[in-house]
């Protein structure tokens, strides 16, 4: 496998981004290495070192951070654990929508496929919307799997016309 052609990781909990931690750690002893080599070279004072090897602990932070709070895999596109429900917006501040699977009264799926809307309704009628910037091969793991670890919650619509999507039109949902 190449460390480039890494494959989105499928688990009976969810599915998650291909990690790269290989291709992070490389580049970080590479720029170490760099740094060191400037260094002792003398072509490099000391705040310009520092400089680097600020970045390259920044990245090790911010890795033991992500790995802390989602673990070993990293945070997930979709995931039920502990039946919470959670589908991220990966980049995005907000983080996504986390809702309880007992309070879950459907969840809709509706939109193109490279531009899928996940719509969360709970058993109060009020809905929460979510349009994730994923791969269109993710959007359909991510269809796969809420089927199987959801079948009589999970809907999806048909692909609205160009006029429906331009208006903001959405699918009807109980009430």
């Amino acid at each position: 496998m190449s460390l480039l052609e890494q494959k989105t990781v499928i688990t009976d909990d969810g599915i998650y981004p291909p990690r790269f931690i290989q291709l992070k750690t490389i580049f970080a002893l590479l720029l170490l290495i760099a740094t060191m080599g400037v260094v002792f070279l003398g072509k490099l004072n000391m705040t310009a070192m520092l400089v680097q090897v600020g970045v390259v602990l920044l990245m090790l932070a911010l890795h033991v951070n992500e790995r802390r709070k989602f673990g070993v895999l990293g945070q997930p596109y979709v995931s039920i654990i502990e039946g919470q429900l959670l589908i991220a917006h990966i980049g995005d501040t907000r983080g996504g929508i986390l809702m309880p699977v007992s309070e879950l009264k459907q969840l809709v799926i509706y939109g193109a496929l490279n531009h899928r809307i996940y719509r969360c309704v709970n058993m109060n009628g009020k809905s929460t919307e979510l349009i994730p910037v994923w791969p269109q091969a993710v959007h359909v793991l991510a269809e796969q799997f809420l089927f199987r670890r959801l079948p009589e919650k999970v809907i999806v619509e048909e692909a609205q016309t160009t006029f429906a999507a331009i208006r903001g039109d959405g699918p009807v949902t109980e009430s």
